[in-house]
Order: structure tokens, then C-alpha cells, then sequence
């Protein structure tokens, strides 16, 4: 591996590891604005996105090491992110039908769509920060 590779390598390992260390400030915004950038859960679990940001938090932030488990961490984390986002804007949709006033919980706004950017550009850094991917093990 080139020095500029690891370089870049490092860097979007620093950059995973910034972003489960900057966790206790997106659960700040939830907690006091109810503006959920981080996760959202279809249906109604108020406290579930506490949970699962404490966890990204200690498991990404301080029990991975490895750049490997790191990497891979911040790829199934951003594609359940993803898919929790998903679900929750298409489950309104899908009981239209045997509940019409189910299009009042149906949310899609920049809010919404911060929240894929930040989700996608996490998957998009763990992908490219895998040595298993860059074939650099």
C-alpha cells in the first residue's frame, strides 16, 4: 500500500471514528429540539433511538479497534439506518388503505432527507475504509 493510500486509509477511519464520537450530540438534538438527524424507528418507540444511539456510541466509538470490525460496523449500522428510514416513510403509505388517517404520520422533509445524507455518507466511508474491500489486508 502506497503512502498517500494510507493516508486516505487512515482519514476515513478517523472520519467513522468522529462520527460515533459525535453521538451524545445528535442525542442532544433529539432530547431537546425532537429533531432526529440519527435514527427513526416506524411506529411509535419514543426511547428506542436513545438505545440504539448509546450503543453506536460505546460499540463504534470505544470497543472497535480493528479497522476492519470498524468499517464493517459502520456499514451494517448505516444500511439498518437506512432501512429504519425507509420503513418508516413507507409504512404510513402501505395503511392508506385500512386507515386513511395513517398519511397524517407520514413525514418527509429535510429533516428526512439530512438524515439519508448523513446515512449514506457513513455507508459510502465504511465501504471505501474497509481494507477487505480495498483488497489490503
Amino acid at each position: 500500500m502506497r503512502l498517500g493510500e494510507k493516508a486516505i486509509l487512515r482519514g476515513f477511519l478517523r472520519s467513522i471514528k468522529n462520527y460515533y464520537y459525535l453521538t451524545p450530540i445528535f442525542i442532544l438534538l433529539y432530547l431537546f429540539s425532537n429533531l432526529n438527524l440519527r435514527i427513526v424507528f416506524p411506529g411509535d418507540f419514543p426511547y428506542l433511538p436513545y438505545g440504539y444511539m448509546i450503543g453506536c456510541f460505546i460499540v463504534g466509538g470505544f470497543v472497535l479497534k480493528s479497522p476492519i470490525a470498524l468499517s464493517l460496523f459502520a456499514l451494517f449500522e448505516s444500511a439498518v439506518n437506512m432501512l429504519m428510514l425507509i420503513l418508516s416513510m413507507l409504512m404510513p403509505l402501505w395503511s392508506v388503505g385500512n386507515d386513511i388517517d395513517a398519511l397524517s404520520t407520514f413525514r418527509f422533509g429535510i429533516i428526512e432527507l439530512i438524515h439519508f445524507c448523513i446515512a449514506a455518507t457513513v455507508l459510502l466511508v465504511g465501504f471505501y475504509a474497509n481494507p477487505i474491500i480495498r483488497g489490503k489486508i
